[in-house]
């Protein structure tokens, strides 16, 4: 079975995994990536008459005397063959790329889009015969690539888990590897009662004009993931925590969380310590034990 006969056998059999806006997105990218494919290629088609017209009005030969391409311009597009197949090589990549970007944004999952990318299209052959060549010109050329590969694809790299699922395994995964030391397999954090302390590097002080304070990049995985248990949301922050989590500093050493029904608020320490503060502590060794880990 060759890849376009592949992709003709397609089928999302998780369907539930999607929503109706997902499709919708995707039913929109595949027509224009496809419009875009039609377009390139007529343009390929006219490209290659112009040139014809050149060649027989000027002598049939680019090295006859009397022969001047009136097809190129300094400051024009470059109408060649190569570059409207390399921009048709690039479609593709592009296509699936922003699939991937989509998803990833959508439920906060880290796919790697150019993993994809070798998994659905043919690689290009080196070191190859002039038939060898052709053929893969052929395929990428006439190559369209239906979004449900792409869907497929990325179901294939959660592991058997659901968009959610996996989310909160990756925001997990993040949290533990940066309350951790790897190297000696103890934590960088301390329970007690409802509050956890983060011990050490994992704020940054700065003292000029007026007091500064800014989170260590471990610690942004840690809120984030501290976001996440008093949410549920992805994309949902208290006043305050965005800034933090976009590595700003700020004026202020806590961040309170006058909504929150876990989480109290953040405090930050001269000597780089971090106490997050939960309303009981139950809901601290809830977080602890699910996001942080208790073995490394």
């Amino acid at each position: 079975m060759d890849l376009l006969e592949k992709f003709a056998t397609v089928e999302i059999r998780a369907d539930n995994r999607f929503s109706a806006e997902d499709r919708q997105y995707c039913d929109a990218q595949q027509a224009a990536y496809q419009a875009a494919l039609a377009g390139f290629k007529e343009l390929a088609f006219f490209v290659s008459d112009m040139k014809r017209a050149q060649e027989e009005l000027l002598g049939g030969q680019k090295d006859n005397p009397q022969f001047h391409d009136y097809l190129l311009s300094p400051d024009g597009p470059d109408l060649s063959q190569k570059a409207i197949d390399a921009h048709i090589e690039h479609l593709h990549t592009d296509f699936i790329h922003m699939l991937v970007r989509y998803f990833n944004e959508a439920y906060h999952v880290a796919v790697d889009g150019e993993d994809i990318c070798k998994s659905i299209l043919p690689k290009e052959p080196t070191n190859c015969t002039k038939a060898e060549a052709a053929h893969y010109r052929e395929q990428i050329q006439t190559l369209t690539v239906p979004y449900q590969s792409v869907m497929e694809q990325i179901i294939l790299r959660l592991d058997g888990r659901s968009f959610s699922e996996q989310a909160l395994h990756e925001i997990c995964e993040r949290c533990h590897r940066a309350a951790w030391n790897i190297q000696k397999h103890i934590p960088k954090f301390e329970v007690a009662k409802g509050t956890i302390h983060f011990l050490n590097h994992f704020s940054n002080y700065e003292c000029g004009i007026c007091e500064r304070w800014k989170l260590t990049d471990d610690m942004r995985e840690i809120l984030r993931g501290a976001v996440h248990f008093e949410t549920g949301s992805y994309h949902s922050f208290p006043q305050g925590v965005p800034e933090l989590l976009d590595g700003k500093s700020i004026t202020v050493d806590f961040i309170d969380w006058p909504s929150g029904e876990k989480i109290r608020g953040l405090k930050m320490f001269k000597n780089g310590r971090v106490d997050l503060k939960f309303s009981n502590g139950e809901l601290a060794g809830e977080f602890a034990h699910k996001y942080l880990g208790t073995t490394c």
